[in-house]
């Protein structure tokens, strides 16, 4: 604006008037110039606000709404992450107790299947020991008879002879033989 504008203004200002009759704008104490000044004045004031005050608050207020409601949006997410690990760390003790429970009953199966192995191959050992010893046994048993059987074969022969020398006495003959059967039993 020029100087002339300004003194014109700055007149406007500070004249006082009368109003003139009628002038229901002028007895309010409203002067056109004066009106229209202020009103000039107002604008600018309302610009240069709107422009460098009202403007970057409003921008600043949406940022800051912004990063509160990511904030927020980020608080949620993080709380119902906790809530998925929480669930995920739930289900993996589950899995981990079925699977340690899962190990025990095999562990368990094969403890019982190698028990009855062993306990099989005990018994069969104990059978084929018990049937050895039998066998040896049977064995003994027979090699004793052949024995026995030879030995009183030796005695009958032995006690014929002795009958044979003495006379064929039937009773004589009877009561050696019983007496050499008998003697050979007691050997026994």
């Amino acid at each position: 604006m020029s100087q002339e504008t300004n003194d014109a203004f700055v007149r406007a200002a500070t004249e006082v008037r009368e109003p003139a009759e009628g002038d229901v704008l002028g007895t309010l104490g409203i002067h056109g110039t004066l009106f229209l000044g202020q009103l000039v004045n107002f604008l600018i004031v309302l610009v240069v606000l709107w422009v460098f005050a009202y403007k970057p608050l409003i921008k600043l207020m949406a940022e800051r709404t912004q990063k509160i409601e990511q904030g927020l949006q980020r608080a949620n997410e993080m709380e119902k992450r906790v809530e998925e690990l929480a669930q995920e760390r739930e289900q993996v003790m589950k899995d981990a107790r079925k699977e340690a429970k899962v190990t025990m009953d095999t562990a368990v199966a094969q403890a019982k299947e190698k028990y009855d192995v062993l306990l099989a191959k005990a018994k069969d050992d104990v059978a084929q020991t018990v049937a050895a010893s039998r066998a040896q046994l049977a064995h003994e048993k027979d090699q004793l008879m052949q024995e026995v059987r030879s030995e009183l074969a030796d005695i009958v022969l032995e006690a014929a002879r002795a009958v044979a020398r003495e006379s064929v006495d039937q009773k004589k003959a009877s009561k050696a033989a019983v007496a050499a059967i008998e003697q050979a039993a007691s050997d026994l």
